[in-house]
């Protein structure tokens, strides 16, 4: 297989789908949200209804440039993220969310890293969807957050949100094409933040070209278990 050929890619990828061969037959999955119960709990304020129209925030949506200027450090505030978070990610009545995953199973975790109002230096955060919090794991420096990327907008300057796959959340139903589904979820799941940052005049940029390694070693986390998938550089044009 030529792995320089995304056509080839592609086809190897889309075949795994024959490994979802119990996906047809009656079977209860279970699913479960990753959580941190011994570490800080931060209560997020209650989220706020998003004002903007929808076609307006799909036509104002655009990425912070690599040729704007850096933005200050700063704090990120704790109503913004909640709003940011909230609208775009949180779990809604019985579970679910605004968004489309593979069988329902959810394997896409949240992180934040960056500096929460009140705080005194960056830190990584663990979100939980189902009770819309923060859990603190642990801090960070500036230095270790310029490893993540090679972007200008690192998160030492900014802040940003890692999305990361629980592989076996959708594997058990879905086999290998877990993969592939968890991708597509990613996806879905970062249109719905880039448009919610935009509605809070939040700059936003993805970053698919991030450092795996650095990134897994700051969030402790370790294949084949999780992995990162995405990178959302956030930059509140309030600070």
């Amino acid at each position: 297989m030529n792995i320089n050929d995304p056509a080839e890619l592609h086809r190897l990828v889309r075949e795994l789908r024959t490994t979802a061969s119990r996906s047809g037959t009656p079977h209860t999955f279970q699913t479960t949200e990753k959580s941190y119960p011994r570490m800080p709990q931060i209560k997020l304020p209650a989220i706020e209804t998003l004002a903007a129209e929808l076609s307006d925030v799909i036509f104002a949506r655009q990425s912070l440039s690599e040729r704007d200027t850096p933005r200050p450090s700063g704090s990120f505030p704790l109503n913004s993220i909640s709003t940011l978070l909230g609208n775009a990610v949180a779990a809604r009545t019985h579970g679910k969310r605004g968004y489309p995953s593979g069988g329902g199973l959810n394997p896409i975790e949240i992180y934040f890293v960056g500096t929460l109002e009140g705080g005194k230096c960056p830190k990584a955060y663990h979100f939980s969807q189902n009770n819309h919090v923060l859990e603190e794991l642990w801090e960070t420096t500036p230095a270790a957050l310029d490893t993540l990327t090679s972007s200008e907008h690192t998160v030492s300057r900014t802040h940003a949100l890692i999305l990361t796959a629980r592989w076996g959340q959708s594997s058990q139903k879905y086999g290998g094409f877990a993969y592939y589904l968890s991708l597509l979820e990613a996806g879905h799941l970062a249109q719905n933040v880039l448009l919610c940052a935009t509605a809070l005049d939040v700059s936003s940029r993805v970053i698919g070209g991030f450092n795996d390694r650095a990134v897994s070693t700051l969030l402790d986390i370790w294949s084949p278990e999780e992995d990162p998938l995405y990178f959302i550089i956030l930059a509140p044009n309030t600070l």
